[in-house]
């Protein structure tokens, strides 16, 4: 499995009508197009968590072929929530790391 920024939600959605990319994790009225599109909505972020953040979106095919991976992806994305609840500082230094805004400017946004 290989993670890669697709873009804007629109655009990662266009990518996996066309069978560029297998899954996305979009916003969450991104996820609903996305099921209107016929994708499966396999987690969202309002059911998991205290706060809303993305929902994760992926194709019947992929679920069907590779049921371990998806069961991975899920299982990550829970396990990185649950570090940026416990460790804010760290999360801001990383986010400040890959982030295009200057350095501090995600801070008070989190």
């Amino acid at each position: 499995m290989k993670f890669i920024a697709s873009g804007p939600n629109e655009t990662s959605l266009a990518a996996m009508k066309q069978g560029l990319i297998a899954a996305t994790i979009v916003a969450p009225l991104w996820a609903l197009e996305g099921k209107k599109l016929g994708f499966n909505v396999l987690a969202k972020a309002c059911e998991l968590f205290s706060w809303p953040t993305a929902g994760l979106v992926t194709s019947a095919k992929k679920i069907k072929e590779r049921p371990d991976e998806i069961k991975r992806v899920i299982k990550a994305a829970i396990k990185a929530t649950r570090y940026i609840l416990q460790n804010r500082e760290g999360y801001i230094q990383f986010i400040n790391g890959v982030a295009e805004d200057r350095p501090g400017d995600s801070h008070g946004n989190l």
